[in-house]
């Protein structure tokens, strides 16, 4: 039911949803393409995904750190 409820509610979301409108060609557009795109946009993109990598490399180590489950007969 629950599967239900949020494929309803999902649905809901898309019929109301209007296309997002942008200004491709306004002052403030243009000044932005310029900063993040024209100097360094490798750097930018390192910038924006490092955050990522850090939580991932956080929960890969703790994932490791957690050891084998014990089996169902060491629990009794």
């Amino acid at each position: 039911m629950r599967v239900v409820s949020q494929l309803l509610a999902m649905i809901a979301v898309l019929v109301d949803s209007r296309a997002a409108m942008a200004c491709p060609g306004c002052p403030t557009s243009r000044l932005v393409r310029q900063v993040v795109c024209a100097q360094h946009p490798w750097t930018n993109l390192a910038i924006t995904a490092a955050p990522f990598a850090v939580f991932g490399a956080i929960a890969w180590g703790l994932h490791r750190m957690k050891g084998p489950l014990p089996s169902p007969q060491d629990r009794r």
